[in-house]
């Protein structure tokens, strides 16, 4: 009987997540269970990029043209804004890369992963968590970052 229960209604919310790849130009994964991890790497890839042109590319291709970004210390909305707020951050911390610290958690149209920012074998300058929401077309639709308030400290 829980088992009848249970498989009712269990049709993904966003189909586009499960059955078809997203669509950001040249991204490639061995299945579809990959596309969330392709997109935050991509993401991570974002945050690294010096070249303006490069950045605005992964911008656009990360991110829905809506997508807002929200952590304790920033916030950015749209491609322009969000393009804006990582320019900012690479001026402020030259020489720093992020890095994915955790396995990409995915359900739904939600993610979850840990991250880290630190120059070249240093010690983390910042970490936390982001929790995303991507959209139907396999892009993200919102970023909600937490920081770890132990770095640094």
């Amino acid at each position: 009987m829980t088992s009848q229960v249970i498989d009712q209604g269990l049709e993904p919310r966003h189909p586009a997540l499960v059955r078809s790849p997203i669509p950001v130009a040249a991204l490639e994964w061995s299945s579809e269970m990959n596309a969330p991890v392709a997109v935050i790497d991509r993401y991570i890839a974002m945050w690294n990029a010096t070249d303006a042109e490069d950045r605005r590319d992964l911008v656009a291709g990360v991110w829905t043209e809506s997508a807002t970004y929200l952590d304790p210390l920033m916030q950015g909305r749209g491609h322009d804004g969000i393009d804006a707020m990582i320019h900012g951050i690479q001026q402020q911390y030259p020489g720093h890369r992020f890095r994915r610290t955790s396995e990409v958690d995915a359900h739904n149209d939600r993610v979850r992963f840990g991250w880290e920012l630190a120059a070249e074998g240093q010690a983390p300058l910042a970490q936390g968590v982001d929790f995303g929401v991507i959209g139907p077309d396999g892009r993200l639709q919102s970023i909600t970052g937490f920081l770890d308030p132990a770095v640094g400290a």
